[in-house]
């Protein structure tokens, strides 16, 4: 009796793209640098004849804990449903800015063959020892937030303290202010 062997069929080389793209807020500045970092990853992936472009992912919201990013939980709902393959985002930062989320994240992703490429760091979550990098480079990026929040933390408690801080003598509904600039009740 001759068996026939059985071919399977060739798995594609070519990885379907996920672009993710993050800003902290709406501000003009941050919108320019949001095109910008699309740009430049929808570039690369177009030069890489295996790379495929799925979908682009954006989200402006805080980096930090699992705040409402939406387009995160849709580029993580479609490389579950295995849509995307392979992700590229401009640096660590942008992608999580908490290194337990980003950890979590890439072990997530990695256990059902999805690559995410940081391109300002060049780590891919395949590299042998990309987890070390990653979690030294998060931890970096979140204690960066970190010092930022408690300067912004601190300045605002400063500003209260000065009876003269524009923020103490903001004019508010119900009120006006006298001769002197200062605030009273407007009847």
């Amino acid at each position: 009796k001759i068996e026939k062997s059985v071919s399977l069929p060739k798995r594609s080389k070519i990885k379907r793209a996920g672009v993710y793209c993050r800003v902290s807020s709406s501000k003009d500045d941050q919108m320019n640098s949001l095109a910008n970092q699309v740009e430049k990853l929808m570039s690369d992936i177009v030069k890489k004849p295996d790379l495929k472009l799925f979908d682009v992912y954006v989200d402006v919201s805080s980096g930090r804990g699992k705040y409402e990013r939406k387009n995160m939980e849709r580029l993580k709902a479609d490389c579950k449903a295995g849509k995307v393959d392979y992700i590229i985002t401009k640096s660590v930062s942008r992608f999580y800015r908490d290194t337990e989320y980003l950890l979590r994240t890439v072990r997530e992703l990695r256990e059902i063959g999805v690559e995410i490429f940081f391109q300002n760091e060049n780590v891919s979550s395949f590299d042998k020892d990309s987890e070390l990098m990653l979690a030294i480079i998060g931890g970096v990026a979140q204690a960066e937030s970190d010092d930022k929040s408690l300067n912004i933390k601190w300045g605002i408690s400063k500003m209260r303290e000065n009876p003269e801080s524009k923020m103490n003598n903001r004019v508010f509904y119900g009120y006006r202010r006298d001769e002197d600039g200062k605030l009273i009740v407007d009847e």
